[in-house]
């Protein structure tokens, strides 16, 4: 088993929904690295080498079972995800 995230939802930095590549929600990420004053770094769990690079990071909280991010542009709303290995379900924590 692996806990993944995939992101819910996006807002801009006022609070109104911002639209994001469909390709983005659709993904489920690692966090590899998420640290006040720097760029949060999630990579996709699939292992193809991409993944998401955030805007400097400027607040981390926990909100509801799920792990907000604040950018410099961008509020991320990441959802956990246990991911099964051998039967490749995945199940919304």
């Amino acid at each position: 088993m692996e806990l993944v995230y995939q992101i819910e939802s996006t807002n801009d930095r006022l609070g109104n929904k911002k639209e994001i590549p469909n390709e983005w929600k659709l993904q489920q990420y690692i966090i590899y690295s998420l640290s006040v004053g720097h760029s949060a770094m999630l990579p996709y769990a699939d292992n193809s080498g991409r993944g998401l690079r955030t805007s400097t990071v400027e607040d981390i909280s926990m909100f509801n079972n799920k792990i907000k991010i604040t950018t410099r542009n961008t509020v991320y709303y990441l959802k956990p995800i246990l991911r099964g290995d051998s039967d490749g379900k995945s199940e919304l924590l």
